[in-house]
This record gives structure tokens, C-alpha cells and sequence, in this order.
């Protein structure tokens, strides 16, 4: 597998970042964030490395930052370190620990973005994050959303890495020599994703080696039904604005019209239309992009999804 190449296309397919772009790469020091952080620069994006040092593992915490430091150095890229006080804020808001890391993280993130012009936020999950985040879910109970791992993207949210497995990332950062830590909190059995990655996952794969591929396959066919059930609902409360809109334009058309009537009518006479247009032109977006990856990924072929679509603008698909 050529990480960097997949890497390269996965971005390009899924439109998760421009050349023009300036990524924030969030960094731990972990193999994970070290090997996208490697990928980035020679694909030739501009970035910069933010790390979050929370003073949890005493001199751990010190060396992933050193770490950190001389890598951003060596590629010539800015970055960007905080302390946080995580135990403190534990203690003040009542937070978990992991609840307090993220918060702070993120929040610290966008202020990154906003004070250095950073467009993209890019975070180092991979397809086994996901499928550990899948069975925690399932676990603790959840519906179908709960059931799609871990977005691709959000906002200016990114997570390049959801191709690869940790044993693709593994195998690509002893190959290019690239420096990582291992943190001593990933082997411990008393956080619920450690005991699913280190106990649950290595037993399934006893009985289903290829478990990693089906797992990516599944997760993509459960969010594929997601998005299309979003899609419905979007365009119910779309349909209803537009039906909405012609009910109240049907009701003035009685009323002498003055200036001001007039100006009310051309109004909801704007949003009848505009709202008519943008309903077809969502379904026709959607339905192309879900083809497009469906045929990229060896799904559905090209004249099904066209015969698809002809159904669904029809309103005749069963």
C-alpha cells in the first residue's frame, strides 16, 4: 500500500482540503499524528503543528513536546504548544478527564485558526479509531448515527487518515524513519476503547482476519444510509418552507396591493422559487456525489445510480 498516494487522492476525492489551504495539524507526538504530519509536507500543503501538552504523564508529557518541537523544526513549519492545567479544570467543572482534554483542545484550536488565518483543522484518526468508536457506541447503546464511527469531516474539521489502518501507519513510519512516542496510557486496560482495541478487537480478528476491511465497508454503508436519511429530512423541512411560502402567496393575491403588499409578495414569490430551485439542485448534488463514491469505492454502477436518480426526481423510487 503507497500511504502517501492514498493519502493524496483520499484528500482529493472527498474534499477535505485545497492547495490554497492552511492546515492546522494537531500533533501529539503519537505514531499516528507524526506520520500525518510527514504526509502533509511532502504533498506539499501549508501548515502548521499545534500541540497540546497536558501535564498527565510527568516526563512523558515533557518528551512528547520536545519531540514535537524538533519535527516541526526540521520540516520549517510554525508551531504551537500549550499547558494545560487538566487536572484543575477537572476539578473545577466536575469533567471527566477525557471530556476536560477535549474541550480544552478544541477550544484552543479555534483560537489558533482565528488568530493565524488557519482554514482547516486536521485531526490524525484512522479507520481503527472508528471502529473501535463503533463498538463503544454500540455498547453503551445508540441509533444508526451512533453506529457511523467517526466523520471524515466537520465544519473545518478534518481527519485525512480514515483510509488507512493503524497497521498501514505503522508500517509507513518504520519505512520512512519517522521518530514517534508511545503512550504508556494506550496499554492500560481501564478506559473502555483500550479494553475493545486491546481485547474485543484482536478475538474478532481470530475469527475474521479480513474484520478491518468488512468493519470499513459496514461503517461506510451505515453512513451512506445516515446521509440519505438526512437528505429526507432536509428536504421535508425544505418542501414545507416552499409549500409554505405559495399558501401565503395564494392568500394575498385577494388583497389590494399597495407598496408595501406589493414588496411582501415579490418576497415570498423570491423564496418559492429559490426554494423550488435549491431542492433540485440539492438532490441532484447529493445523489451525484453518493454515485460517485458509491462507482469509486467498486458500489453501484454508473447507470444505476443514473436509473436511481430518475426514480428519486420522479418521485416514483421504491
Amino acid at each position: 500500500m503507497n500511504l502517501l498516494d492514498n493519502f493524496q487522492r483520499y484528500i482529493r476525492r472527498n474534499e477535505l482540503a485545497a492547495p490554497e489551504d492552511f492546515i492546522l495539524l494537531t500533533v501529539s507526538g503519537g505514531v499516528d499524528s507524526m506520520v500525518m504530519l510527514s504526509l502533509f509536507v511532502r504533498s506539499g500543503y501549508r501548515v502548521g503543528v499545534a500541540h497540546c501538552n497536558f501535564q498527565l504523564r510527568g516526563v512523558e508529557s515533557e518528551e512528547d513536546e520536545e519531540l514535537v518541537r524538533r519535527e516541526a523544526e526540521k520540516y520549517g513549519v510554525p508551531w504551537y504548544n500549550k499547558r494545560f492545567d487538566t487536572k484543575g479544570e477537572m476539578e473545577r467543572t466536575g469533567e471527566s478527564m477525557e471530556m476536560a482534554a477535549r474541550r480544552l483542545r478544541y477550544a484552543w484550536f479555534d483560537e489558533l485558526s482565528r488568530e493565524h488565518g488557519y482554514t482547516v483543522v486536521a485531526i490524525a484518526h484512522h479507520i481503527d479509531d472508528s471502529i473501535e468508536t463503533f463498538f463503544i457506541n454500540l455498547l453503551r447503546g445508540t441509533g444508526l448515527r451512533g453506529l457511523t464511527g467517526i466523520t471524515t469531516h466537520a465544519g473545518k474539521l478534518i481527519r485525512p487518515l480514515m483510509f488507512a489502518s493503524r497497521k498501514d501507519i505503522l508500517e509507513y513510519a518504520v519505512a520512512q524513519h519517522i521518530p514517534y512516542r508511545e503512550d504508556s496510557s494506550n496499554r492500560s486496560t481501564k478506559y473502555l476503547r483500550n479494553k475493545i482495541r486491546l481485547g474485543l478487537v484482536p478475538r474478532i480478528k481470530e475469527i475474521s482476519p479480513k474484520f478491518t476491511d468488512l468493519m470499513r465497508q459496514n461503517i461506510g454503508r451505515l453512513t451512506d444510509a445516515q446521509l440519505f436519511i438526512n437528505h429526507g429530512i432536509q428536504r421535508i423541512r425544505r418542501i414545507a418552507c416552499i409549500q409554505t411560502a405559495y399558501v401565503l402567496l395564494r392568500c394575498h393575491e385577494s388583497i389590494q396591493i399597495d407598496g408595501r403588499t406589493a414588496a411582501y409578495r415579490l418576497v415570498i414569490l423570491s423564496i418559492y422559487i429559490i426554494g423550488t430551485a435549491l431542492e433540485r439542485l440539492h438532490l441532484q448534488t447529493f445523489l451525484h456525489k453518493q454515485c460517485h463514491q458509491s462507482t469509486t469505492d467498486g458500489g453501484l454502477s454508473t447507470a444505476r445510480c443514473r436509473g436511481g436518480y430518475e426514480k428519486l426526481r420522479d418521485g416514483t423510487h421504491n
